[in-house]
């Protein structure tokens, strides 16, 4: 439990199903929750989890449709090369934000360090 609670306080804002599958695992490992409250905030945070998935595809989707649209219209002519470069630049740079909105190396990161102490 110490792990899943520190590595929620490195998540700005996170989900209310998340915190509540903590609290309710922790009460469940002292024997005060059900197997069946166990399941329920299981599949809540499975469902936060596909939903901060499903935005983040959304992003990556709607950045590589942009980049498309600029692909096509850039190399109408030679002397555009600059402006497709940006483009795809660009389009990059909104799709790998979109994949690390949620921090994902900084989790691991911290994770990471914490365990090393131990050892």
């Amino acid at each position: 439990m110490w792990l899943a609670r520190e590595t929620l306080k490195l998540v700005k804002n996170p989900d209310i199903r998340s915190i509540e599958a903590c609290n309710v695992a922790e009460r469940y490992a002292n024997g005060e929750a059900t197997t069946e409250e166990l399941n329920d905030v299981a599949y809540a945070a499975i469902a936060a989890r596909d939903a901060a998935y499903a935005a983040n595809a959304a992003a990556y989707y709607a950045a590589d449709v942009a980049y498309d649209a600029a692909d096509a219209a850039v190399l109408t002519t030679a002397t555009d090369i600059a402006a497709y470069a940006v483009s795809y630049a660009a389009a990059n740079a909104v799709s790998y934000a979109a994949a690390n909105a949620a921090g994902y190396a900084a989790v691991y990161s911290a994770q990471l360090e914490k365990l090393l102490t131990y050892f």
